[in-house]
């Protein structure tokens, strides 16, 4: 095994590039018209045949052409590393937007980062991070990180600021049957419509940091066939939209993936909650999980309804990179955030 290197704070481009040299007759490049063949075969092999890792019904190319073009900074931003025509590596990204207090910034994911298993422990991502053009930073306010198990060196010049989130899971067993409604009604529907856009404005304005939610953000994550098999549950009353659920299942477990309600309204959360659960148990789940940070508002309801058990924890990090840091305060695990398993490809 290679030995691990550490990166100090004032080692330079080149003495990094030094440290991390790039395999012999290997360069890295953008995106180009066909690549998709080639990428996926990497992903395949990186992953152990098993890529994507959710419920899809569609061919997985399908997806892959999804997911690269998840903004047009993403489609072309994505970094590829060649070597004798075979792409051996990949540094992707999805391009979203991420509402801080009061302004929206563009911000980036890392996803489906791979290296072919024969170069694999050769610090091959590393030699790419510190090769990544700095024109690749500018059109980003902030960029998020999750933690994984093997990447282990973070080159961002800026202060990382970490928080963790649980992954709550309870068990279904026996009869799990869907919360009584109040004076509104839950439907599945195939897409999200315009309404959805009033309900972000208003729910967002509770929290410090959120993923935007509007129609057009929501219906590519969930409502594309390419996607993913996902259901999407809306809360109504009249023509007014309370709230939604988005879930979906991974084998014999149940997955919550997006939710979002006014804060004041632990009972329209209850009834979107139960339904998805009901559902998910109904179609063979034997578990579900739900993100949940620990001071969000959506906690008592997620006590009640007997998400008990944390399963494991994931790390979230930001990195500002306009000026005055302004996302330190997220590191602070009071401040009031709204991070969903759905904010991320992890689902």
């Amino acid at each position: 095994m290679a030995q691990k290197k550490i990166v100090r704070p004032s080692d330079s481009i080149a003495s990094l590039r030094e440290q991390y040299p790039l395999p012999p007759g290997c360069t890295i490049r953008p995106p180009r018209d066909g690549d998709e063949g080639g990428l996926l075969d990497l992903l395949l092999a990186a992953f152990e045949g098993v890529w994507p890792r959710r419920s899809i019904s569609v061919p997985p190319i399908d997806h892959l052409r999804w997911k690269l073009h998840s903004h047009e900074v993403a489609a072309k931003g994505h970094l590829f590393a060649e070597l004798d025509g075979r792409i051996i590596a990949c540094r992707s990204m999805w391009v979203t937007h991420l509402k801080i207090d009061e302004h929206v910034f563009l911000t980036r994911l890392a996803i489906d980062r791979a290296v072919i298993p024969a170069m694999q422990r050769h610090h091959v991502m590393s030699a790419m991070e510190t090769r990544t053009p700095p024109e690749w930073f500018a059109p980003f306010g902030v960029i998020v990180g999750l933690s994984t198990n093997w990447q282990s060196n973070n080159f961002i010049s800026s202060t990382p600021h970490d928080r963790s989130i649980d992954v709550l899971g309870r068990q279904l067993e026996g009869s799990v049957t869907a919360a009584p409604v109040g004076e509104w009604s839950i439907r599945r529907v195939d897409a999200f419509d315009d309404r959805v856009d009033n309900l972000w404005r208003d729910a967002s304005s509770r929290f410090r940091l959120v993923f935007a939610r509007t129609k057009d953000s929501l219906n590519y994550r969930y409502a594309d066939p390419r996607a993913g098999d996902y259901s999407i549950v809306l809360a109504e009353e009249g023509d007014r939209l309370l709230g939604y659920a988005v879930y979906a299942a991974w084998k014999q477990t149940g997955q919550i993936a997006d939710v979002l309600v006014m804060p004041e309204r632990p009972d329209v959360l209850e009834s979107l909650l139960a339904q998805a659960i009901a559902e998910l148990h109904r179609t063979g789940c034997t578990s579900v999980e739900c993100w949940g940070d620990i001071y969000h508002p959506y906690g008592p309801v997620l006590d009640k309804l007997g998400f008990a058990q944390v399963r494991r924890r994931q790390g979230v990090t930001m990195h500002w990179l306009r000026g005055p840091d302004e996302v330190a305060f997220f590191a602070d695990t009071k401040s009031a955030v709204h991070i969903m398993a759905g904010d991320t490809d992890l689902v």
